[in-house]
């Protein structure tokens, strides 16, 4: 398309002035399943994620104990696994060593992105390569195999421990000498060796820059830590980036993998994980259940993505941040930060509250984590002028929390849910807590979304330390992010010289990516005659 077509197609967002950011593909790696689209069949077909750890990861009866107090122990073995990464080396041509030495969590981000490009059609399509950012969430890198590392090196300590016990020492030499030949390779067994490969493998800025690398994308690459908002920090750069024209297109999300007895122990510490289930805005919730997965976005402004007639998903309207401010404890949610955040993204966005349909909520199943976000939205979207129900979700009752990916999936199915027009469901919530009142209504089932105007949802995504993340999605096309289309197309009081039938081409290849729901607006002025509209009456169903 050249400038002058280009120029015809004007988005903004309304209260900042900078472009709309368009979602035009999504990828997932995920309990439920692999690919968008099995993540969306499943998510509302209600699929449960969320299983017993499998012994391939690692023996739970080493680790569990239903005493929450009992040292060093987990008090739950639930979690929600991708058994199955999804990660093919050949795609992206990785060679077999360096494969081997990826946590699950490259894998998974690798395997995502694969998809995110292929989906796009970026994957074989010629676009600048230097402009393109990759910016994750990741908030542990891959503990897999940092773990893997931290067990052989720490192992000479317990060996020498050993060798120097006193009641070991009191055995027959020989007996001492078959023990500490045999214990080694029994107590590492299953263990990679440290290689130069290891470190890499595991650290998250690494998580970014392999996608970057094997897609040889050149724009800023790196990863946010925000905890569990780490995703949406990295969205919000992301955002940014796109509307300070620093880079064209974007790849953002998050991928985490935190599935390591060790995790599971300190947050049995704090008392968070839940024994028997993720029930997030059930009276009976308990807790939440540790999950894994990989959640990416392909990003782009609005109008250029319009213009390379784009599959557009979802626009991303608005982005607000802040933070709890002198909470009780780094865990202790508080409204304050998670109400500025809500507000911050509706003002961003320019919309009113009213027009909220749906919150993918933060959601963790935590009591006192759901009734703090809870009474937040209360107090910004408490009071709407429509009489329709904003509709309560959370992805954490089918796949479990994800940590430093959840705000990712949040975006993800928030965007599939404006896309396809259906809410999608949360599981697992047979009593609503009491403290969700009207206009708030639990979906815990798929339904159709209804309403006028634009559907418009906010997603939350909360972290420890107090970090509050909202972000505001909206439908594209003409009902909903709006697109101005000037119509005085080389403007010249009447000396004009370019040919009629030339810009009327111009404007059809401006306007053709939306479509048939398209009305023109005239103001009226200059001169009308009678029957000047008798040829748009024959050509179009409606003027």
């Amino acid at each position: 398309m050249d400038s002058q077509a280009r120029s015809l197609v004007n988005p903004t967002s309304p209260n900042s002035g900078k472009d709309p950011i368009a979602i035009v593909a999504v990828a997932a790696v995920s309990p439920i399943g692999n690919g968008a689209e099995t993540f969306w069949r499943n998510t509302c077909g209600k699929a449960d994620g969320i299983i017993e750890v499998p012994r391939s990861r690692w023996n739970h009866d080493l680790y569990y104990d239903p005493d929450r107090k009992a040292p060093n122990k987990t008090y739950s073995r639930l979690g929600g696994f991708v058994l199955d990464d999804g990660f093919d080396r050949r795609d992206l041509g990785v060679n077999p060593m360096d494969a081997r030495a990826m946590d699950i969590v490259i894998r998974m981000a690798l395997a995502a992105a694969y998809e995110l490009f292929s989906q796009s059609g970026y994957l074989k399509r010629d676009f600048d390569r230097s402009r393109c950012a990759v910016i994750l969430g990741n908030a542990k890198g891959g503990v897999g195999v940092r773990d893997n590392t931290i067990r052989q090196v720490y192992f000479h300590a317990a060996y020498d421990a050993l060798r120097r016990n006193e009641h070991f020492r009191r055995l027959a030499p020989d007996l001492q000498e078959a023990i500490l030949g045999t214990w080694p390779k029994e107590a590492l067994a299953g263990c990679t060796p440290v290689h130069d490969g290891s470190m890499t493998g595991w650290l998250g800025n690494v998580v970014a820059g392999q996608i970057a690398r094997y897609l040889d994308l050149s724009g800023p690459s790196f990863t946010t830590h925000a905890a569990c908002a780490s995703a949406v920090a990295a969205l919000a750069c992301a955002v940014d980036g796109l509307q300070r024209g620093e880079f064209d297109l974007a790849v953002s999300g998050g991928a985490s993998s935190c599935m390591s007895p060790a995790v599971f122990v300190e947050f049995s510490k704090i008392n968070a994980l839940s024994p028997d289930g993720s029930r997030p805005f059930d009276v009976t919730r308990n807790g939440f259940v540790m999950a894994e997965g990989a959640a990416l976005l392909l990003l782009k402004r609005y109008h250029d993505a319009v213009r390379d007639g784009d599959r557009i998903i979802a626009v991303i309207r608005g982005i607000g941040a802040a933070s709890d401010g002198r909470s009780k404890s780094p865990t202790a949610p508080r409204e304050t930060g998670q109400i500025l955040a809500i507000r911050r993204a509706l003002q961003a966005a320019g919309c009113e509250r009213s027009g909220i349909g749906l919150v993918e909520a933060h959601g963790t199943a935590t009591p006192v984590g759901d009734r703090t976000e809870v009474r937040s939205l209360q107090r910004v979207l408490g009071h709407p002028a429509s009489d329709l129900p904003i509709h309560l979700t959370s992805g954490k009752s089918q796949i479990g929390h994800t940590l430093g990916a959840a705000g990712a999936f949040g975006v993800l199915r928030a965007a599939l849910a404006i896309e396809t027009g259906t809410i999608p469901p949360s599981i697992h919530c047979e009593r609503p807590d009491p403290v969700i009142t009207p206009p708030f209504q639990v979906a815990t089932e798929p339904i159709p979304w209804k309403g006028k105007g634009p559907r418009r949802a906010l997603v939350n995504s909360f972290g420890f330390g107090g970090t509050d993340f909202s972000v505001v999605l909206e439908e594209p096309g003409p009902s909903g992010t709006h697109v101005t289309v000037r119509a005085d197309l080389q403007q010249s009081k009447g000396n004009d010289s370019t040919p009629a039938p030339e810009r009327g081409s111009t404007m059809n290849a401006a306007l053709r990516p939306h479509g048939s729901r398209l009305a023109f607006l005239f103001p009226g002025q200059g001169s009308q005659y009678v029957g000047m509209g008798k040829p748009l009456y024959d050509r179009y169903a409606i003027v």
